[in-house]
């Protein structure tokens, strides 16, 4: 089952956007996870 992320406010998407790249790498890991699994990943 597909999850989806949705961010309340473009400024919280813009602030994600602005991380250092390693830091957007890991976001991006960790999300792609949380689409496919749901938010439990632990």
């Amino acid at each position: 089952m597909d999850y989806t992320i949705t961010y309340y406010s473009e400024v919280v998407r813009a602030e994600i956007d602005a991380l250092p790249l390693t830091l957007r790498v890991r976001y991006a890991v960790l999300t792609d996870r949380m689409v496919m699994f749901g938010a439990n990943l632990g």
